[in-house]
């Protein structure tokens, strides 16, 4: 699919308020039904876009702007840090039983979804030592 059409795709989702999408027009003869592609992940997504707002904030006066938990210093990179060392959800909220299930969620996919810039810490992983 061209840049053009794909631009045309997300503009159209981003404007719709609606539970269906139905079909967009790409161009003369070729549609796209919306629906059965994206209706169940665009839902997914509608949800984070709200509790992202709800339950994590960026401040430059802590950790330097980094995303953390409202009203915590826990940041998004360390909820998933912790997630990918081995422990659940369910063993955050126990940890921390004034923060909710769904604040974790919403902190868990922002740091999968937003990787930190720049080279990786340990120099340079794709050459190898000669």
């Amino acid at each position: 699919m061209e840049k053009k059409s794909k631009q045309r795709v997300w503009r159209f989702l981003r404007s719709s308020k609606k539970a269906k999408f139905g079909s967009l027009e790409l161009s003369p003869g070729l549609m796209l039904n919306l629906d059965p592609l994206v209706s169940e992940v665009w839902g997914r997504t509608r949800v984070y876009l709200e509790t992202r707002r709800e339950h994590l904030v960026v401040d430059p006066e802590i950790f330097g702007g980094e995303p953390i938990l409202k009203g915590t210093r826990i940041t998004c990179r360390s909820v998933l840090g912790r997630i990918e060392g081995g422990e659940t959800l369910e063993e955050l909220v126990e940890d921390y039983p004034e923060i909710s299930m769904e604040a974790f969620e919403a902190a868990l996919v922002y740091a999968k979804a937003h990787p930190p810039r720049g080279r990786p810490s340990a120099g340079k992983p794709w050459r190898k030592a000669a």
